[in-house]
């Protein structure tokens, strides 16, 4: 499931919702986890792999 995303990812990085202005997130759900990624030129960045419980104010800090 986790290979599964991170091809899905950096075959196709736009089809995972924006969750703020430069962070995508890719939901792994077998495992309830998220990826919270951003495109830039010449990569992709994984900011942060995180819980779904994780409460929204602890991504915000981590992303902002």
């Amino acid at each position: 499931a986790i290979e599964q995303i991170c091809e899905r990812i950096s075959e196709r990085p736009e089809l995972y919702p924006l969750i703020n202005q430069s962070h995508r997130r890719a939901v792994v759900r077998r495992f309830n986890y998220a990826f919270v990624y951003r495109i830039l030129p010449l990569h992709i960045e994984v900011t942060a792999v995180l819980h779904c419980r994780l409460h929204t104010s602890s991504l915000r800090e981590r992303i902002d």
